[in-house]
C-alpha cells in the first residue's frame, strides 16, 4: 500500500492532530532494519525474513525483529560509541546488559549509567548514555526477548533484570526438534552464534565484555537454562563417558556449579 495510506490508516490527523513523527520513525526505523521495502512510487510492503509474517503470532514478529537487530552488515559499527546506528546501539547496550547477573541485580534509570562503569571497551562507552536511551532500550530489550521486569520483591518499581529466557526458548525452539539430543558445550556455542549479544557471543567479545569460555555458560545463560529445565523444555543429562561438561551456574551454590553434557529438547507447547 502507499506510504501516504499508511500514514492515514496508521496516524490519522484526527488522532495526531496532524504530528505524524512517530509514524515517520517506525518506518524509517522499519527501513533501516530491512523489515520494510519501499518503492519508487512510494509503496510500502515487508521484506525478507519478515515478508512471512501473516501478524497472527507476536512470538513470531519477535523473533524476526531479533534477527533483523543482529544483521552483521548493521553492526559493522559496533566497536564506535561515537557512531550512533540503531541497531549497533542497542547491541553495545545489550552486551553490557547480559554481562550482568540476572538474580543479583536491577537496574533502573537511576542507576544504569553508574552500572555502566569500564564494562566496554573504551572505544564503545557509554552503552547508554542517557535515560532517553535507557527508557527505549527498556523497551527493545523486552520485546526481542532478552530483558525482563524485575520481581516486586527485588527492589525498585520499574528496573529491568538480564533475563534472556524468551529469547532463548525462542531460538531453542526454531534450531532443534522435539526431543532432540545435543551435546552440552554445542548447544551453548550455537546459541551464541544466534544471540551475538550473550557473554561469549562475537560481539559482546568484540566489546570487551567478559568471555566464559566453551564450558561455562555465564550468569545470564544459565538463568535461562535452569528456568528451561524447571518449565520443562529442557531436560540435562551427564554421560559417565562425556569428554566435555557444560558449567551451569547456580546463585543457591555458587561454589558447586551444576555440570552437564547433554541436553534434550521438548517443544514448549505452552510458549
Amino acid at each position: 500500500m502507499t506510504l501516504d495510506r499508511t500514514r492515514k490508516l496508521l496516524s490519522p490527523s484526527s488522532l495526531t492532530g496532524g504530528d505524524h513523527k512517530m509514524f515517520d520513525q517506525a518506518i524509517s526505523t522499519l527501513l533501516g532494519l530491512g523489515f520494510i521495502q519501499k518503492s519508487e512510487e512510494e509503496r510500502i510492503s515487508l521484506a525478507g525474513r519478515a515478508a512471512t509474517l501473516d501478524g497472527t503470532h507476536w512470538e513470531d514478529f519477535c523473533t524476526v525483529l531479533r534477527k533483523a537487530v543482529f544483521e552483521p552488515e548493521l553492526n559493522q559499527v559496533i566497536m564506535k560509541g561515537d557512531k550512533t546506528t540503531g541497531a549497533a546501539d542497542l547491541n553495545r547496550a545489550l552486551c553490557w546488559f547480559l554481562s550482568l547477573d540476572p538474580t543479583a541485580v536491577t537496574v533502573g534509570a537511576n542507576n544504569f549509567e553508574a552500572m555502566q562503569d569500564g564494562a566496554l571497551i573504551a572505544e564503545a562507552r557509554p552503552a547508554i548514555p542517557n535515560p532517553t536511551r535507557w527508557n527505549r532500550f527498556t523497551s527493545w530489550a523486552t520485546t526481542i526477548g532478552l530483558a525482563a521486569p524485575a520481581l516486586p520483591t527485588m527492589g525498585d518499581p520499574n528496573h529491568y533484570v538480564p533475563d534472556c529466557t524468551v529469547a532463548i526458548r525462542q531460538t531453542v525452539m526454531e534450531i532443534w526438534e522435539h526431543k532432540a539430543n545435543v551435546n552440552a558445550v554445542e548447544f551453548v556455542r550455537s546459541l551464541r552464534d544466534q544471540l551475538p549479544v550473550l557473554p561469549g557471543g562475537a560481539y559482546s567479545r568484540s566489546l570487551g565484555v567478559e568471555d566464559p569460555g566453551d564450558t561455562t555458560a555465564g550468569p545470564a545463560l544459565s538463568f535461562a537454562l535452569l528456568r528451561g529445565g524447571y518449565e520443562e523444555w529442557l531436560e540435562f543429562g551427564r554421560e559417565a563417558d562425556a569428554k566435555q561438561l557444560l558449567s551451569i551456574y547456580d546463585r543457591e551454590r555458587p561454589a558447586t556449579p551444576h555440570t552437564f553434557s547433554s541436553v534434550t529438547v521438548f517443544k514448549d507447547y505452552n510458549g
